[in-house]
């Protein structure tokens, strides 16, 4: 049970991390260099109210 667990956190880990890496290029994109590295150095914070706020404006 514990194995199963571990490898469904694992998976749900690495989707998040793919999510993170789409979002922040699109914010490297979009807003440039400063709000890209803004969001690195935050560890994800900036960037997960980035693409929040910018759901819809995103496509």
């Amino acid at each position: 049970m514990a194995l199963v667990m571990m490898g469904s956190l694992a998976l749900i880990e690495l989707i998040l991390t793919v999510l993170f890496i789409v979002v922040l290029v699109k914010q490297f994109r979009r807003d440039g260099a400063l709000k890209g590295i803004l969001g690195i150095i935050s560890c994800g914070i900036y960037t997960f109210i980035w693409g929040w706020i910018n759901t819809r404006n995103c496509g």
